[in-house]
C-alpha cells in the first residue's frame, strides 16, 4: 500500500493515521456505492429467472 506524505505533518505515524482514515473513508463510500449496485443487479436479475422459470413451468 503506497503511503502518501502530506504537508503539516509533524511525525510519520501521524501522516499514516491520517492516510488511513481518508483512503478508508473513500473506500467505505466507493464499496456502498457498489454494494447497493451489485444487490440491485442480482435482485432484478433473480426477478428476471424467477419470471423465466414460471414462464416456462
Amino acid at each position: 500500500m503506497p503511503f502518501v506524505s502530506l504537508p503539516s505533518i509533524h511525525s510519520p505515524s501521524d501522516g499514516k493515521e491520517l492516510f488511513f482514515r481518508l483512503s478508508s473513508f473513500l473506500n467505505n463510500r466507493k464499496y456502498s456505492t457498489l454494494n447497493h449496485f451489485l444487490n440491485e443487479t442480482r435482485r432484478k436479475t433473480r426477478a428476471c429467472v424467477h419470471l423465466i422459470l414460471y414462464g416456462l413451468g
